[in-house]
């Protein structure tokens, strides 16, 4: 299943960028019959960054989307695909440098103290 969406606000590469619109991409899954959609996207030590983790029991319940759809939810045979930047022709050259930083960013939010890490956070 994949649909349009907008990148998080972080880091502050992100503003250089002609456009935060691109896809998201997550599975489908039958259970008892009914197609569950699974975004197993962001993994738990990313929600002490504020991102979205899904929290999936195995069952046919859907998870949260990792990333609020911005256009309908698309699946391979239902027509044309979401094409993020419509009309944008050439590379965005602040693209390397914002794939570095979020990349950073979402290192140092795994590398924060609290659940799911093993370390704990310091009360003073």
């Amino acid at each position: 299943m994949r649909w349009l969406y907008h990148l998080p606000d972080r880091p502050p590469e992100v503003r250089l960028l002609r456009s935060r619109e691109d896809v998201h991409s997550a599975a489908e899954v039958l259970i008892d019959g009914r197609w569950t959609l699974v975004d197993a996207t962001h993994d738990p030590g990313l929600a002490r960054a504020g991102l979205t983790v899904a929290d999936w029991d195995g069952t046919a319940v859907d998870t949260a989307l990792a990333y609020p759809a911005a256009g309908p939810l698309w699946r391979p045979g239902a027509g044309p695909e979401p094409v993020p930047n419509q009309g944008v022709t050439a590379p965005d050259p602040a693209g390397p440098n914002y794939r570095r930083a979020f990349n950073a960013w979402l290192r140092e939010a795994r590398s924060r103290p609290g659940p799911g890490t093993g370390a704990r956070a310091s009360h003073s």
